[in-house]
């Protein structure tokens, strides 16, 4: 018992017990996304999307809201009062916001991924210690921008390199939430270097 064969073409293979995987959500998980499905049908409901979609307006003041409960803590380090690396949670917070307002989505997983996760990871002691605690209050909107898109002609963006730091100055105007947003995270590459 524990132990099943099947037979793919001429050659068995045997699958135990100990190699299934398990895709069911854990305790924690499934705590996520029920906060989350009450918290949307309190706060976010179908009708008030669809009317701020007509005004071409979100409801960008949720996030807030979101990060009352905690979830835009998920990505940020213990140490920044945030809950650590939660990928999974970050992605079933996402899935619950998009079923009603994917604007909302975006902003919540461009914040708490290309916000709180890149930060973590990447940023500087300072940026950490200055950005993250921000974060997982809600108070900073992150969005992310790909250099290309920054010096099209219609951004009306100037690039400045100035060793060891990058300026970029101007508006953008093909990034979603631009002018919602208070940082874009932008990848730069040494010259000569390539993506």
């Amino acid at each position: 018992q524990g132990v099943k064969t099947c037979h793919q073409g001429a050659h068995p293979a045997v699958i135990t017990r100990e190699l299934l995987m398990d895709f069911s959500l854990t305790v924690e998980q499934v705590f996520i996304r029920t906060t989350m499905r009450k918290f949307i049908q309190r706060e976010l409901q179908r009708d008030k999307v669809h009317e701020l979609d007509e005004l071409g307006s979100y409801p960008g003041d949720l996030l807030g809201r979101i990060a009352e409960i905690g979830f835009c803590a998920l990505n940020t380090p213990e140490t920044y009062d945030g809950g650590g690396p939660d990928l999974p949670g970050t992605v079933i917070v996402m899935e619950e916001i998009a079923a009603v307002s994917p604007a909302l989505a975006a902003l919540f997983a461009s914040t708490s991924l290309f916000g709180g996760r890149v930060i973590a990871q990447f940023g500087s002691p300072s940026q950490q210690q200055d950005l993250l605690p921000k974060i997982a209050l809600g108070n900073l909107k992150f969005g992310f921008a790909n250099a290309a898109e920054l010096t099209r002609t219609q951004n009306l963006v100037q690039v400045s390199s100035d060793e060891p730091m990058l300026i970029i100055n101007g508006r953008v105007k093909n990034v979603l939430l631009s002018n919602k947003l208070d940082y874009l995270i932008v990848p730069a590459y040494p010259l000569g270097e390539s993506e």
